[in-house]
C-alpha cells in the first residue's frame, strides 16, 4: 500500500520542519510527501528549500484558501493509494505509519484508521507495544470529534466517494468527514499515543472559540439532516446538541473569558439532556461548573475554571 502524506502549512514555518522530519523517518516510508502551501507570508518555502531541492517532498504554493481547501488541494494531488494528514503544528511517532498501514492491509472492510493523541513534547517518542483498535460507529461521530486530523490515514477509494473537506464547517472540518465516511465504511481508532497534537500560546481566542461553537453546532445539524441513517435520531441529535453546548460552556469561560455567554450554554445543555450526561475525564461536569459559572457571571469577573 502506497501511503501519500499531504501537510497543509500556513506561517508555520517554525513548526514546519519537525513535522516533515517525522514523516521523512517513519519506518514505514510514505510514497510521497506533499506539503501544501497555503500563502505562507512567513520563510515556510526557505525552510522547505533543501526537502524540495532534495526531491524529498513535493511543494505546493496557492494564495491562502484556507485550511479545507489546502487539504483537499493536496489530496487531488496524491497519487498513493492511501491518504494520510498532517498538520505543520503537529507530527508523528516514528510507527505511526508502519501500525496503520498494517491495520488497513489486515482489514480490507476498514476505510478510515485514527490514532490516539498526545500533546507531551516528543523529547523521546515513548515505545509502543499494542495499539489495540478501537471500532467508531456512525453514531458515536455526531457529539465528539473521535481523533485529530494528524492521526488519520484513509484509502483512495473512501475519498473518491466522500468528496473533500467541507470549507463551510470551519473548524470541525475534521468530525464532518469522519462523519461521512463512517456513513460508508468501517472508522477505527488504534488506542496508542502515535500523534502529537501541539497546543500553543496564540492557537485559541475568544473570537475562535465562539466560531468553533458555531461550526460544532452546524455540524451536527448538517449530519442529523443529511444523512438517513440519522435522520430518525432524536435522541441522538439532542444529546450531541447537550454535549456540544457542555463543553462549549468550559471552553468560552477558560478560553475566551466570557462567563455570562458559558452560563447560556450550559443552561442550553441542561434543557437539551437533563438526566446525566457522562464525561470522559470529569464525573457530574454540569453540576460542578454551574455554580462557578454563576459566581463569576454575577461578578462580572472571568477566573480560570478549576474541576
Amino acid at each position: 500500500m502506497r501511503i501519500s502524506v499531504v501537510i497543509p502549512t500556513y506561517n508555520y514555518a517554525r513548526f514546519i520542519r519537525e513535522a516533515v522530519e517525522s514523516v521523512l523517518n517513519q519506518t514505514r516510508q510514505p510514497h510521497e510527501v506533499i506539503v501544501v502551501d497555503d500563502g505562507s507570508t512567513d520563510d515556510t518555502a526557505e525552510v522547505l528549500k533543501p526537502y524540495t531541492d532534495a526531491g524529498r517532498i513535493r511543494y505546493h504554493r496557492q494564495d491562502n484558501a484556507g485550511l479545507c481547501a489546502a487539504r483537499n488541494a493536496g489530496l487531488s494531488l496524491a497519487t498513493g493509494d492511501a491518504f494520510a494528514l498532517l498538520d505543520s503544528d503537529d507530527a508523528w511517532h516514528p510507527k505511526k505509519l508502519e501500525y496503520q498501514t498494517a491495520y488497513l492491509e489486515s482489514h480490507p472492510e476498514c476505510g478510515l484508521v485514527g490514532t490516539a493523541c498526545s500533546s507531551e513534547e516528543p523529547v523521546r517518542w515513548p515505545e509502543i507495544g499494542t495499539a489495540p483498535a478501537e471500532a467508531l460507529p456512525l453514531q458515536v461521530h455526531p457529539s465528539h470529534t473521535r481523533f485529530a486530523p494528524s492521526s488519520a490515514v484513509f484509502r483512495r477509494s473512501l475519498w473518491e466517494q466522500v468528496g473533500g473537506f467541507d470549507p463551510a464547517t470551519g473548524g470541525t472540518s475534521d468530525r464532518d468527514y469522519w462523519i461521512r465516511c463512517a456513513t460508508l465504511s468501517s472508522v477505527v481508532r488504534l488506542n496508542a499515543p502515535l500523534t502529537f497534537y501541539r497546543i500553543h500560546s496564540g492557537s485559541m481566542t475568544a473570537t475562535k472559540v465562539v466560531a468553533m461553537v458555531a461550526t460544532e453546532l452546524f455540524v451536527i445539524e448538517k449530519a442529523f439532516r443529511s444523512i438517513p441513517a440519522l435522520r430518525s435520531k432524536t435522541l441522538l441529535k439532542r444529546r450531541a446538541y447537550a454535549i456540544t453546548h457542555r463543553d462549549a460552556a468550559y471552553t468560552i469561560w477558560r478560553d475566551a473569558g466570557r462567563p455570562r455567554l458559558a452560563l447560556r450554554h450550559l443552561c442550553r445543555s441542561l434543557l437539551l439532556w437533563p438526566v446525566l450526561l457522562d464525561h470522559p475525564r470529569y464525573k457530574f461536569v454540569r453540576l460542578r461548573l454551574g455554580p462557578r459559572l454563576l459566581i463569576a457571571a454575577l461578578r462580572g469577573r472571568p477566573r480560570k475554571p478549576t474541576l
